[in-house]
């Protein structure tokens, strides 16, 4: 979910660039800091030992910043700052999320996604320098992608192991409603050549994998296949929008 959207700007791009290690440096450290600035916030809230969290999370956070700043200052690409302050936003409220243990909810995920996916149109300015409604779509287009996976695997796990009488097909119906949504929205995209339509393929797969289980679900659950299928299905995602969109 990090790398994916990451390499899908860089494939956009179609150039190489230096930059391109400087930003999966930044992406790196910033993504490897928010699970030990998580530990360091539920520790400072429900008062218990703090351990390494802080002096972890300080580190990959000092270093993805100083990558980001390198790029932003030595690179002089200017525009990553919005970009790093709404994905800094993002993270901050992820983080609020977690003190609240909120943060495995669909609204938790969805809002991890949001930040994480940034690097799509971070990844896509920083080898083209371009900075215009392209890299807009891409970040939307990522996000409806990899926001299918929450309610997916939600409908899945739910089916298998439903604790709540009448919770599995409460998810059921929230993930068949995403999925049409997300279908009228790729079609409306690619109508309006927003999207080009051969790169709308890219959605097919996982729509197509909800509505089937919706259709035919079933109580077994294998975490570890379902994973695969995912990055199968990201692969193709990466293909046809990367291979698509320029």
């Amino acid at each position: 979910m990090l790398y994916i959207p990451m390499l899908l700007g860089f494939l956009v791009g179609r150039t190489w660039s230096w930059n391109i290690l400087t930003l999966f440096l930044a992406a790196t450290g910033c993504f490897l800091g928010r699970s030990p600035l998580l530990a360091w916030a539920r520790a400072v809230r429900w008062q218990k030992p703090i351990g390494d969290a802080r002096q972890l999370s300080l580190i990959y956070l000092g270093v993805g910043g100083a990558a980001g700043l390198y790029l932003l200052v030595a690179r002089e690409m200017w525009f990553l700052a919005p970009m790093a302050g709404i994905a800094a936003i993002v993270l901050g409220l992820n983080t609020w999320q977690g003190m609240l243990r909120e943060d495995r909810t669909i609204l938790g995920e969805v809002t991890a996604i949001l930040g994480m996916t940034m690097t799509a149109p971070a990844a896509l300015y920083a080898t083209t320098d371009r900075f215009d409604s392209l890299l807009a779509i891409l970040w939307l287009e990522c996000i409806l992608y990899f926001a299918s996976s929450v309610f997916y695997v939600k409908m899945r796990v739910l089916a298998a192991h439903e604790k709540v009488p009448g919770s599995a097909a409460r998810a059921r119906t929230t993930c068949l409603q995403y999925h049409a949504f997300l279908l009228i929205t790729v079609a409306i995209l690619a109508v309006l050549r927003l999207v080009p339509p051969p790169a709308a393929l890219g959605f097919l797969p996982v729509i197509g994998r909800a509505f089937w289980f919706a259709a035919r679900p079933r109580k077994i659950l294998n975490l570890k296949q379902i994973g695969w299928a995912e990055v199968a299905f990201s692969v193709i995602f990466l293909a046809t929008v990367g291979g698509f969109t320029h």
